[in-house]
């Protein structure tokens, strides 16, 4: 079982700070932030050695609930993915984004995607929603990408009622702007946000899913690796408190690695598992036809 998820691998998630300047009232961020730290350059350039080795994976991204253009290391982990074969997806706010930096991305050609965290065209609840006040700043870094021509994406998240509410006037503006089709470059992820297998505790996004059946295989873990500040291991990018840690990048190659962790995979997990908390998982079943009445 172990060989036949690794070979799936696709991408490789860093979290190369722990900080974040914004409090999104649908991130975990806003109830409990972090305290600031940023990973020592030469693991970071570890990292990608060892993801260069594993052959399949080909996207790296650098954010875990963490903004990283505000990160101190930002531009020289810009140059050191720039000496390797992969591409950089960037999550991010836009805060830190200088046209110095936009133009270091567009040169080294690494970019796959920015994707911004857009949730409204509005001042006013672009305010409320990411409880800060960079509404011009990330619109500036924004329309900077568009007018160099990078491949942008905007990320609208919220409820269902705030998504319906934000989302037309953000394509109304952007989409015929944008690069790729509208439906794929403008994502509203996941119609309902979101509650990060049930760690999100507020009226407005907390779902309390509790599944008490077994599970099936996941694509998130198949698809990518999962690493914190300190090189370690986990499973999944729903798990914001990292309770699935099983390995650390310094102890072997990915190939090895990602034999350690077959025990906390969905389909062998323990009920007590974020796995039985989570909202994706959910809906991975509900397609495949369970009836889904422990969905509290």
């Amino acid at each position: 079982m172990g060989s036949e998820v690794v070979t799936k691998l696709k991408g490789i998630e860093v979290e190369c700070s722990t900080h974040c300047n914004w409090r999104c009232v649908y991130c975990p961020v806003s109830q409990d932030p972090k305290p600031p730290r940023s990973m020592d350059i030469e693991l970071f350039k570890h990292i990608l050695k060892k993801a260069v080795a594993h052959q399949s994976i080909e996207i790296v991204s650098i954010n875990a609930y963490c903004e990283p253009s505000i990160d101190k290391g930002f531009e020289e982990r810009l140059h050191a993915i720039a000496n390797t074969p992969l591409r950089l997806n960037l999550y991010t706010n836009g805060t830190g984004i200088t046209l110095d930096h936009i133009k270091l991305l567009q040169q080294t050609r690494i970019l796959h995607a920015i994707i911004f965290n857009f949730p409204s065209l509005d001042k006013a609840r672009h305010a409320a929603l990411t409880q800060s006040h960079f509404y011009d700043k990330s619109r500036e870094a924004i329309d900077l990408c568009l007018k160099y021509q990078l491949t942008v994406g905007l990320s609208v998240q919220g409820t269902t009622e705030e998504i319906q509410e934000n989302f037309p006037g953000i394509f109304a503006w952007y989409g015929d702007k944008l690069q790729f089709e509208p439906q794929h470059n403008i994502m509203a992820l996941r119609g309902l946000s979101s509650d990060r297998c049930g760690v999100l505790k507020n009226d407005r996004y907390y779902l309390g899913v509790h599944l008490n059946r077994p599970l099936i295989p996941c694509p998130v873990p198949e698809s990518w690796v999962y690493l914190n500040v300190d090189g370690d291991l986990f499973l999944c990018c729903e798990d914001y408190y990292q309770t699935t840690k099983y390995a650390n990048i310094r102890d072997g190659s990915i190939e090895e690695l990602m034999q350690r962790r077959v025990a906390l995979l969905p389909e062998n997990c323990k009920e007590d598992s974020i796995c039985h908390r989570c909202s994706l998982m959910a809906k991975l079943l509900h397609k495949k036809g369970t009836q889904l009445n422990v969905i509290q």
